[in-house]
């Protein structure tokens, strides 16, 4: 029987900020919105290794996080030219997958992250990108999805308290995805045209990967690490509580959209969603001449079973061929020529009937009810949708 890939997680997705007004010096961090500063608990991030981008975390309960980046003021611009998130305005941009603990083990020095479901100190051995790459890259027929990946690369930044940390990305390959050209597509206009010729990515359209080869609660301190001191340990959890505390009450990720404007690129990122995370709920379609819509993916989370709230719904990956005008000049605007955009980002939090063992009380929202953090209308606040559901 041939290999087939490993269960993910979804382990965080990025947004981009401008730079914080006073990242004139270092560190640099990106700006955060009102809007933000009122409804989470940020966490300092640090300066990434290429010294061209920056990040601040918002630690969710169950081992996720939302990365908040930006560029560095005065980095080298041809440097940020050639780099992947070239021309990346404010908004969601990109989104990570991690491998849930123990599937990669076997070789190597046996160490798979998340072992302990991602509360330990285990890390993942130099060689599981190499490992989980290997599986990526077979043939269909194999279980893999050869050609939409490319090699692990190394990578890390540096916390703002001097401790440095490293990872091992995997990121698609540009030709993963035959992108359409806008010559053929008399509707689009010419700077759409001109920012497509300039660059077609597909980051954010297919996911990447990431492996840490640091212990894990280095790059993601949702844990505190144990202590020989009860009364330590006890002030460390209160500390570490308090990252994971928000006044929107999230609690995890829910839900995530790629909103995709062609029907030819719908079929084919549908495929390779359906390689890494199975048979997808359709949308649409069911009835003769109904045309299908949305394919809904489900995924799990760094750590399962932190709250009965989260056990309620597994995050959930849309993909939704775009079809209203309204979801078009979504596209148009978010996706800046790419033919596609992530979007409507959704967090998950306890309603106001909810209560988990210990008696601790919701958050007053009734149960279903869904609110809009981020601000509309394409303002600094807009970044293509960021919501609460309360469950």
């Amino acid at each position: 029987m041939s290999p087939q890939l490993p269960p993910y997680y979804l382990d965080h997705i990025i947004v981009f900020l401008p730079a914080s007004r006073s990242s004139t010096s270092s560190p640099a961090s990106p700006h955060l919105p009102p809007s933000f500063l009122q409804a989470f608990t940020p966490y300092p991030g640090g300066q990434h290794a290429d010294n061209l981008t920056a990040n601040t975390l918002i630690l969710l309960q169950d081992g996720s996080y939302l990365e908040l980046i930006c560029w560095v003021p005065g980095a080298d611009e041809e440097k940020k030219r050639r780099h992947w998130w070239s021309g990346a305005g404010t908004g969601w941009k990109d989104w990570c997958l991690g491998v849930s603990g123990g599937s990669l083990e076997g070789e190597g020095d046996g160490k798979g992250e998340g072992k302990g479901e991602g509360r330990g100190e285990d890390r993942e051995d130099e060689d599981a990108g190499t490992r989980h790459f290997a599986l990526l890259n077979r043939a269909e027929d194999q279980g893999g999805v050869k050609g939409v990946y490319l090699p692990p690369l190394r990578g890390g930044r540096k916390r703002p308290d001097g401790v440095e940390i490293g990872w091992s990305v995997i990121f698609p390959s540009e030709d993963a995805i035959s992108l359409p050209t806008w010559e053929s597509r008399e509707e689009q206009d010419q700077e759409e045209q001109d920012q497509q010729q300039k660059k077609k990515s597909i980051r954010g359209l297919v996911p990447f990967f990431c492996h840490d080869l640091t212990p894990r609660p280095l790059r993601v301190p949702v844990h505190p690490d144990a202590t020989a001191d009860a009364a330590a340990d006890a002030a460390a959890a209160d500390r570490q509580a308090g990252k994971t505390r928000h006044p929107c009450g999230a609690l995890g990720l829910l839900e995530l959209c790629v909103l995709v404007a062609h029907e030819e690129v719908y079929h084919q990122v549908k495929k390779i969603y359906t390689r890494l995370f199975g048979e997808a709920r359709i949308l649409g379609g069911g009835g003769e001449g109904e045309e299908e819509a949305e394919a809904v993916f489900t995924t799990s989370r760094p750590i399962p079973g932190i709250s009965p709230v989260l056990e309620t719904a597994a995050p959930r990956i849309r993909l939704r061929l775009a079809r209203s005008e309204a979801e078009k000049e979504k596209v148009r605007v978010r996706g800046a020529g790419s033919g596609f955009c992530v979007c409507d980002v959704v967090l998950a939090a306890r309603a106001a009937q909810e209560e988990e063992e210990g008696g601790v009380a919701g958050t007053g929202r009734e149960n279903g009810t869904r609110v809009r953090i981020d601000g509309v209308g394409g303002g600094e606040e807009d970044v293509g949708g960021l919501w609460v559901e309360y469950l």
